[in-house]
């Protein structure tokens, strides 16, 4: 039990992670609006998984739900997209590398995902 009482204490004296903590670890897709976004939905969970890619949404200024399981400092990923975007795309070197303005559709980020250099030296990896 005290065991547990650690482990839990020591986790939440993580230190919040920043998108450049994800660099070469995680492609991040960071969503913003009212409505929770389709990508959350189990279905698409392996191939999100597969594309190394960290899901944040976030409505009105506050993370309302994310696949990435640490604490992260909200404000500075909030920080990379614009107020009028809706979603961005950032790599895993940490470059911006797509923005829309509507809901994102998952078929057209694996097209973008998957066009990407990284990507096509992991399918080739992979087999």
């Amino acid at each position: 039990m005290i065991w547990m009482l650690f482990l839990l204490l020591v986790s939440f004296q993580e230190t919040p992670q920043k998108p450049k903590d994800l660099v070469w670890k995680y492609r991040i897709l960071i969503i913003q609006g009212r409505n929770e976004p389709k990508l959350f939905e189990e279905t698409l969970k392996a191939e999100i998984e597969e594309r190394k890619l960290a899901l944040f949404w976030f409505s009105e200024g506050k993370l309302e739900k994310t696949i990435y399981p640490k604490r992260i400092d909200e404000a500075s990923f909030l920080s990379l997209i614009e107020k009028k975007e809706r979603w961005i795309l950032i790599g895993l070197d940490g470059g911006k590398k797509a923005v829309g303005v509507e809901d994102p559709d998952f078929e057209t980020l694996k097209k973008i995902i998957d066009s990407m250099p990284m990507r096509r030296l992991e399918r080739s990896r992979n087999g």
